[in-house]
């Protein structure tokens, strides 16, 4: 190869990205890659060394090989980058496990907001189809005095969520390895959220390849329409839920993400098995997002 100086390299990486980021968004990502095959050489560098320093051809090769996955084979960024911020917090993240949504970061910081009232008690957490666990580790790491309890299916998100408990350096939360609530003592919580799958299998052949071709399929399709697991949340969530929390008169303690189009069909779900269910929540598209309910008194 020839040698190449990080301000030539920025420069040819951003272009060849192109194609999958367009031309605003792809300097961004070049960097960002860059930066991840170097350890953080842009925030060790002063502006004018960037024309100086001369790249590594173990960089250069491993950054072709990037570009590569990236534009021929649609591979997700955060998969190569490992790690992805979500509100407050910076999760480690790796294939297959799902990457977090912004749609799903927006109505969990608003409910940590809302959540503020309840700050100094010791409330309990219920996290189902935890994932990449963002969800109760950003409560968790938002509400010191809450105790959270992250559950997952597939041990490899199990792994994930106990590394980023590490990372995050957090003690109030948990990771269980169970199928919804197959595993889960019985015990109840104050609140209860999940981002259950919810894409049908039809669905999943019009999504992009690089979420079609390399996030598990387990973690976003779902059997009956996409509608099986708010079935089974209907049915066997009442059970988990604490009827003497003090969220009981002044907070819901359910909260589901839904495909943009199922609304009306899991709100009917729900009042089925005697849940009363508040009007859905909008995401910044203004698309339905997110099911809130509580417990028929």
């Amino acid at each position: 190869m020839q040698n190449l100086t990080l301000e030539q390299l920025l420069s040819k990486t951003t272009k060849a990205l192109e194609p999958r980021f367009g031309k605003e968004h792809s300097f961004f990502v070049a960097g960002w890659i860059i930066n991840k095959l170097t350890d953080n050489i842009f925030s060790k560098s002063e502006a004018q060394n960037l024309s100086l320093e001369i790249v590594s051809p173990e960089v250069y090769q491993k950054l072709q090989t990037w570009v590569e996955l990236l534009i021929t084979k649609n591979y997700p960024l955060q998969y190569l980058l490992e790690e992805t911020p979500f509100g407050n917090i910076e999760l480690f993240i790796q294939a297959p496990i799902l990457i977090p949504r912004p749609e799903t970061e927006e109505w969990v910081m608003q409910l940590i907001a809302n959540l503020q009232l309840f700050k100094k008690y010791p409330l309990k957490i219920l996290d189902l189809c935890s994932g990449s666990g963002c969800i109760g580790l950003s409560v968790a790491h938002a509400f010191e005095n809450f105790t959270v309890l992250a559950v997952d299916k597939n041990p490899q998100a199990i792994a994930l969520i106990e590394k980023n408990i590490q990372h995050l350096e957090l003690k109030n939360i948990t990771a269980l390895e169970s199928d919804m609530f197959a595993n889960l003592e019985k015990q109840t919580y104050d609140i209860i959220f999940c981002n259950p799958p919810y894409v049908t299998a039809d669905e999943h052949e019009q999504l992009d390849d690089c979420v079609k071709l390399w996030e598990d399929k387990d973690a976003l399709i779902a059997d009956n329409n996409g509608l099986a697991f708010y079935e089974l949340i209907g049915q066997q969530a009442q059970q988990y839920l604490n009827p003497k929390s003090l969220l009981t008169h002044d907070f819901c303690q359910l909260f589901l993400e839904i495909g943009e189009t199922q609304a009306h069909a899991v709100t009917q779900l729900l009042q089925k098995n005697k849940w009363h269910v508040m009007s859905p929540i909008r995401d910044f598209n203004n698309k339905p997002r997110l099911i809130a309910a509580s417990v028929k008194g």
